[in-house]
């Protein structure tokens, strides 16, 4: 079984080491994990990237938190997309995965043409849902008076 913890608290604890505070590696696994699953295939990396140098956050710890959600990416990219395309009230091609595929394999143009908004309605959920819970995290991590992470 893959655990998330055995592979991120040695880079944390190393990551304290080096000086970076608690709360600036808090905000990195949340950006970490709040970009890592946005419905963009294939933007994740550099999204990571341009954030953490915009806000000045831990590049290691926010990237292999990246890494490490992306199979959860995956998963939520179809749902992310069928949400945002309800609320914005565009009529999708598809209903579910094998519809989905179906179209892309047999109409590969209409596909390209309609993904684009598929994209934006996906984006547009993924905002809404993550941002509150990323900021309900923070919140909590924040005013917690027992540390969550050690410094040994």
């Amino acid at each position: 079984m893959f655990n998330i913890k055995k592979k991120l608290l040695p880079i944390v604890q190393s990551e304290i080491k080096r000086g970076w505070s608690k709360e600036s590696i808090v905000l990195s696994i949340i950006f970490g994990c709040m970009v890592g699953i946005i419905p963009i295939l294939g933007s994740t990396t550099i999204l990571t990237f341009v954030l953490c140098r915009s806000f000045g956050l831990n590049q290691v710890i926010a990237q292999t938190v990246n890494y490490l959600v992306y199979p959860i990416q995956i998963f939520l990219w179809i749902p992310f997309i069928i949400f945002g395309a309800n609320i914005l009230n565009i009529e999708l091609k598809f209903s579910n995965v094998d519809q989905f595929w179906e179209i892309l394999q047999q109409q590969p143009w209409v596909f390209l043409t309609e993904i684009i908004w598929y994209q934006l309605a996906g984006v547009l959920s993924w905002a809404l849902i993550t941002t509150p819970i990323c900021l309900l995290i923070y919140i909590v991590f924040k005013f917690k008076k027992t540390s969550t992470i050690r410094d040994s």
